[in-house]
Protein backbone atom coordinates (compact mmCIF):
# COMPACT_ATOMS: atom_id res chain seq x y z
CA UNK A 1 0.00 0.00 0.00
CA UNK A 2 1.50 3.27 -1.48
CA UNK A 3 0.01 6.61 0.95
CA UNK A 4 -0.80 9.69 -1.78
CA UNK A 5 -1.54 12.99 -0.59
CA UNK A 6 -4.94 13.92 -1.62
CA UNK A 7 -3.98 17.52 -1.98
CA UNK A 8 -0.82 17.15 -3.97
CA UNK A 9 -1.24 13.56 -5.32
CA UNK A 10 2.13 13.29 -3.93
CA UNK A 11 3.39 9.91 -2.81
CA UNK A 12 3.83 9.54 0.66
CA UNK A 13 7.34 8.07 2.45
CA UNK A 14 6.82 5.37 4.85
CA UNK A 15 8.84 7.19 7.75
CA UNK A 16 6.21 9.70 7.31
CA UNK A 17 3.70 7.72 7.86
CA UNK A 18 2.09 7.34 12.41
CA UNK A 19 1.11 3.37 12.07
CA UNK A 20 -0.33 4.30 15.84
CA UNK A 21 -2.34 6.71 14.74
CA UNK A 22 -2.94 5.92 10.98
CA UNK A 23 -1.98 9.36 10.29
CA UNK A 24 0.42 10.65 7.21
CA UNK A 25 2.45 14.25 6.49
CA UNK A 26 2.82 15.01 3.33
CA UNK A 27 6.38 16.96 3.19
CA UNK A 28 5.45 18.54 -0.19
CA UNK A 29 2.66 20.53 1.22
CA UNK A 30 2.85 20.36 4.85
CA UNK A 31 -0.63 18.70 4.52
CA UNK A 32 -1.50 15.76 7.57
CA UNK A 33 -4.47 13.62 6.85
CA UNK A 34 -5.47 10.24 7.64
CA UNK A 35 -5.09 7.12 5.97
CA UNK A 36 -8.35 5.32 5.76
CA UNK A 37 -6.46 1.49 4.94
CA UNK A 38 -4.40 1.99 7.42
CA UNK A 39 -7.09 3.23 10.19
CA UNK A 40 -9.02 0.29 9.21
CA UNK A 41 -6.37 -2.18 9.84
CA UNK A 42 -5.35 -0.93 13.12
CA UNK A 43 -8.62 -1.00 14.50
CA UNK A 44 -8.95 -4.79 13.56
CA UNK A 45 -5.96 -5.19 15.36
CA UNK A 46 -7.74 -3.66 18.23
CA UNK A 47 -10.56 -5.22 18.28
CA UNK A 48 -8.61 -7.93 17.76
CA UNK A 49 -6.62 -7.36 20.74
CA UNK A 50 -9.47 -6.54 22.91
CA UNK A 51 -11.11 -9.81 22.54
CA UNK A 52 -8.66 -11.78 22.92
CA UNK A 53 -8.36 -10.53 26.23
CA UNK A 54 -12.24 -10.37 27.34
CA UNK A 55 -11.75 -14.14 27.14
CA UNK A 56 -8.94 -14.68 29.04
CA UNK A 57 -9.42 -15.21 32.36
CA UNK A 58 -8.40 -13.31 35.43
CA UNK A 59 -4.89 -13.34 36.56
CA UNK A 60 -4.63 -15.37 40.46
CA UNK A 61 -4.12 -12.56 42.68
CA UNK A 62 -0.65 -12.78 44.30
CA UNK A 63 -1.77 -11.78 47.92
CA UNK A 64 -4.74 -15.13 47.98
CA UNK A 65 -4.92 -17.59 50.35
CA UNK A 66 -6.96 -19.97 48.22
CA UNK A 67 -5.19 -22.70 47.03
CA UNK A 68 -6.18 -24.50 43.55
CA UNK A 69 -5.04 -27.06 41.90
CA UNK A 70 -6.25 -28.65 38.24
CA UNK A 71 -5.39 -31.69 36.92
CA UNK A 72 -7.20 -32.05 33.70
CA UNK A 73 -10.98 -33.32 35.34
CA UNK A 74 -9.93 -32.88 38.02
CA UNK A 75 -10.30 -29.35 40.46
CA UNK A 76 -9.56 -28.46 44.12
CA UNK A 77 -10.03 -25.43 46.04
CA UNK A 78 -8.56 -25.40 49.43
CA UNK A 79 -8.77 -22.80 51.84
CA UNK A 80 -6.04 -23.35 55.18
CA UNK A 81 -6.60 -22.36 58.45
CA UNK A 82 -6.21 -18.56 59.63
CA UNK A 83 -4.08 -19.26 62.22
CA UNK A 84 -2.75 -16.78 63.87
CA UNK A 85 -3.40 -13.83 61.38
CA UNK A 86 -6.36 -12.28 59.51
CA UNK A 87 -9.42 -11.01 60.68
CA UNK A 88 -9.19 -13.91 63.31
CA UNK A 89 -6.56 -12.05 65.55
CA UNK A 90 -9.07 -9.10 66.23
CA UNK A 91 -12.09 -11.17 67.10
CA UNK A 92 -9.76 -13.52 69.35
CA UNK A 93 -8.35 -10.71 71.44
CA UNK A 94 -12.08 -8.53 71.47
CA UNK A 95 -13.59 -11.78 72.99
CA UNK A 96 -10.96 -12.25 75.72
CA UNK A 97 -11.64 -9.12 77.17
CA UNK A 98 -15.35 -9.56 76.66
CA UNK A 99 -14.97 -12.72 78.83
CA UNK A 100 -12.38 -10.82 81.17
CA UNK A 101 -15.24 -8.06 81.64
CA UNK A 102 -18.27 -10.15 82.23
CA UNK A 103 -16.27 -12.72 85.04
CA UNK A 104 -15.36 -9.25 86.60
CA UNK A 105 -19.24 -8.11 86.64
CA UNK A 106 -20.66 -11.07 87.23
CA UNK A 107 -17.91 -11.35 90.37
CA UNK A 108 -19.23 -8.49 92.00
CA UNK A 109 -23.01 -8.87 90.80
CA UNK A 110 -22.12 -12.44 93.28
CA UNK A 111 -20.81 -10.24 95.89
CA UNK A 112 -17.11 -11.94 95.86
CA UNK A 113 -15.10 -8.52 96.26
CA UNK A 114 -17.56 -6.95 99.20
CA UNK A 115 -18.18 -10.29 101.01
CA UNK A 116 -14.90 -12.53 100.43
CA UNK A 117 -15.55 -15.84 102.02
CA UNK A 118 -19.31 -15.74 102.31
CA UNK A 119 -21.87 -17.76 99.92
CA UNK A 120 -23.62 -15.13 97.70
CA UNK A 121 -27.06 -14.26 98.68
CA UNK A 122 -29.79 -15.18 96.53
CA UNK A 123 -30.77 -11.79 95.74
CA UNK A 124 -27.38 -11.68 94.54
CA UNK A 125 -27.39 -14.91 91.96
CA UNK A 126 -30.56 -13.91 90.84
CA UNK A 127 -29.22 -10.18 89.80
CA UNK A 128 -25.62 -11.99 88.35
CA UNK A 129 -28.13 -14.12 85.88
CA UNK A 130 -28.55 -11.01 83.92
CA UNK A 131 -25.15 -11.86 83.08
CA UNK A 132 -25.65 -14.53 80.78
CA UNK A 133 -26.39 -13.52 77.81
CA UNK A 134 -23.08 -11.61 77.57
CA UNK A 135 -21.63 -15.12 78.45
CA UNK A 136 -23.16 -16.53 75.29
CA UNK A 137 -22.15 -13.69 73.25
CA UNK A 138 -18.93 -14.12 74.41
CA UNK A 139 -18.32 -17.29 74.32
CA UNK A 140 -19.70 -17.20 70.43
CA UNK A 141 -17.13 -14.72 69.65
CA UNK A 142 -14.28 -16.78 70.94
CA UNK A 143 -15.63 -19.82 69.13
CA UNK A 144 -16.31 -17.86 65.97
CA UNK A 145 -12.67 -17.15 66.67
CA UNK A 146 -10.99 -20.51 66.82
CA UNK A 147 -12.69 -21.74 63.86
CA UNK A 148 -11.85 -19.31 62.07
CA UNK A 149 -7.90 -19.74 62.99
CA UNK A 150 -8.13 -24.01 62.91
CA UNK A 151 -10.93 -24.56 60.11
CA UNK A 152 -9.74 -25.55 56.97
CA UNK A 153 -12.53 -25.91 53.65
CA UNK A 154 -12.25 -28.36 50.56
CA UNK A 155 -14.15 -28.19 47.71
CA UNK A 156 -13.69 -30.90 45.07
CA UNK A 157 -14.51 -31.13 41.25
CA UNK A 158 -14.33 -34.50 39.15
CA UNK A 159 -16.87 -35.69 35.64
CA UNK A 160 -19.33 -36.97 38.68
CA UNK A 161 -19.14 -35.63 41.86
CA UNK A 162 -18.79 -31.99 43.31
CA UNK A 163 -17.87 -32.83 47.44
CA UNK A 164 -17.64 -30.37 49.84
CA UNK A 165 -15.32 -30.54 52.88
CA UNK A 166 -15.50 -28.55 56.58
CA UNK A 167 -13.00 -29.61 58.83
CA UNK A 168 -12.06 -28.08 62.49
CA UNK A 169 -10.06 -30.17 64.94
CA UNK A 170 -12.31 -33.22 65.26
CA UNK A 171 -15.46 -32.08 64.12
CA UNK A 172 -15.86 -32.26 60.06
CA UNK A 173 -18.87 -31.83 57.46
CA UNK A 174 -19.09 -33.58 53.96
CA UNK A 175 -21.27 -33.17 51.44
CA UNK A 176 -21.55 -34.72 48.22
CA UNK A 177 -23.70 -33.75 44.85
CA UNK A 178 -23.97 -35.30 41.39
CA UNK A 179 -22.06 -33.15 38.99
CA UNK A 180 -25.22 -33.90 36.98
CA UNK A 181 -26.62 -31.78 38.70
CA UNK A 182 -24.83 -29.09 39.19
CA UNK A 183 -25.58 -25.81 36.87
CA UNK A 184 -22.86 -23.01 37.06
CA UNK A 185 -20.62 -21.36 39.77
CA UNK A 186 -22.30 -17.54 40.09
CA UNK A 187 -20.78 -14.39 42.01
CA UNK A 188 -22.89 -15.69 45.84
CA UNK A 189 -25.76 -13.19 47.39
CA UNK A 190 -24.74 -11.26 50.39
CA UNK A 191 -26.45 -12.31 53.72
CA UNK A 192 -29.96 -11.21 53.91
CA UNK A 193 -29.82 -9.86 57.08
CA UNK A 194 -27.06 -7.14 55.81
CA UNK A 195 -28.52 -3.89 55.08
CA UNK A 196 -27.70 -1.96 52.55
CA UNK A 197 -25.99 0.85 53.68
CA UNK A 198 -23.96 -2.36 54.84
CA UNK A 199 -23.70 -3.83 51.83
CA UNK A 200 -22.09 -0.87 50.23
CA UNK A 201 -19.50 0.10 52.94
CA UNK A 202 -18.60 -3.46 53.72
CA UNK A 203 -18.94 -5.84 50.75
CA UNK A 204 -18.86 -9.59 50.76
CA UNK A 205 -17.16 -11.31 48.13
CA UNK A 206 -17.27 -14.79 47.40
CA UNK A 207 -18.94 -17.42 44.60
CA UNK A 208 -21.59 -20.09 44.89
CA UNK A 209 -21.48 -23.15 43.13
CA UNK A 210 -24.65 -23.50 42.35
CA UNK A 211 -26.59 -27.34 41.95
CA UNK A 212 -30.08 -27.96 42.26
CA UNK A 213 -31.36 -27.93 45.42
CA UNK A 214 -28.95 -25.77 46.72
CA UNK A 215 -25.57 -23.72 46.52
CA UNK A 216 -22.05 -24.47 47.68
CA UNK A 217 -20.47 -21.29 48.98
CA UNK A 218 -16.55 -20.16 48.51
CA UNK A 219 -15.73 -17.04 50.54
CA UNK A 220 -13.11 -14.76 49.18
CA UNK A 221 -11.32 -11.37 50.52
CA UNK A 222 -11.53 -9.49 47.76
CA UNK A 223 -13.56 -8.56 44.37
CA UNK A 224 -9.88 -9.63 42.41
CA UNK A 225 -10.03 -13.05 44.43
CA UNK A 226 -13.93 -13.44 43.26
CA UNK A 227 -12.96 -12.61 39.92
CA UNK A 228 -10.45 -15.41 39.05
CA UNK A 229 -11.99 -18.08 41.07
CA UNK A 230 -15.46 -17.48 39.42
CA UNK A 231 -14.16 -17.88 36.08
CA UNK A 232 -11.91 -20.56 37.26
CA UNK A 233 -14.85 -22.76 38.38
CA UNK A 234 -16.89 -22.09 35.21
CA UNK A 235 -14.07 -22.70 32.78
CA UNK A 236 -13.97 -26.31 34.47
CA UNK A 237 -17.65 -26.91 34.57
CA UNK A 238 -17.68 -25.67 30.96
CA UNK A 239 -14.68 -27.73 29.55
CA UNK A 240 -15.03 -31.09 31.65
CA UNK A 241 -18.24 -32.95 30.65
CA UNK A 242 -20.52 -35.26 33.08
CA UNK A 243 -19.50 -38.99 33.28
CA UNK A 244 -21.12 -41.15 36.10
CA UNK A 245 -19.10 -43.20 38.36
CA UNK A 246 -15.84 -41.47 37.08
CA UNK A 247 -14.47 -42.47 40.30
CA UNK A 248 -15.13 -44.42 43.31
CA UNK A 249 -15.34 -43.09 46.74
CA UNK A 250 -12.09 -44.61 48.10
CA UNK A 251 -10.75 -43.33 44.64
CA UNK A 252 -11.99 -40.02 44.75
CA UNK A 253 -10.35 -39.81 48.59
CA UNK A 254 -6.85 -40.72 47.43
CA UNK A 255 -7.50 -38.29 44.85
CA UNK A 256 -8.07 -35.85 47.09
CA UNK A 257 -5.07 -36.19 49.65
CA UNK A 258 -2.84 -35.75 46.64
CA UNK A 259 -4.43 -32.72 45.18
CA UNK A 260 -4.16 -31.68 49.26
CA UNK A 261 -0.65 -32.33 49.18
CA UNK A 262 0.36 -30.77 46.28
CA UNK A 263 -2.02 -27.54 47.14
Amino acid sequence: MKPICPSCHQEIPVEDVDLDTGLGRCRSCNEIFEIPELLEHLQRIQAAKEEKQSKSPPVRPADTRIRLVRKEDRLLIYLPPWGLRGPTIGLLFFSIFWLGFVTFWTAGALGIFFQPGKPPKWENIVFSLFSIPFWLVGFGMFGGALTGMLSRRIVYLDSSWLESRWQCLFVKFRKQISREDVQMARVAKPPVLRSTTDDQSNPVFGIEIVYQGGTVRIPCENQAEQDWLLAEVNQFLETVPYRPNYLSDGAADETLRDLVDEA
